[in-house]
């Protein structure tokens, strides 16, 4: 189980380190879906879709900058979107109260 969390987060950093930011963001690999980035007075906005359904993301703002990475073939997008987090936790650092 170990090697599986470190190759994962070894790709996660290397993936940050492409697209020169920080690694503190969750990642979803959205391949399959078509996408747009919008200005609605100021704010910034993400839709991506894939078939019928549409979702909207209020992309970050650092420095009144939008969080919008190019690089070569790929965009990645640091937006709030309702998302479920999963920690990795190490057992032999759990405290019990």
């Amino acid at each position: 189980m170990e090697d599986i969390v470190n190759s994962y987060l070894n790709s996660k950093n290397e993936l940050m380190l492409f697209f020169d930011c920080n690694d503190d963001y969750f990642i979803r690999y959205m391949q399959n879906y078509d996408w747009r980035i919008y200005d609605n007075e100021g704010l910034y906005f993400l839709n991506y879709w894939n078939d019928n359904t549409k979702i909207d993301s209020i992309i970050v703002r650092k420095k009144n900058n939008p969080l919008i990475y190019e690089k070569e073939d790929y965009t990645m997008v640091i937006a709030i979107d309702c998302v479920k987090i999963a920690f990795i936790l190490k057992n032999e650092n759990r405290k019990y109260t």
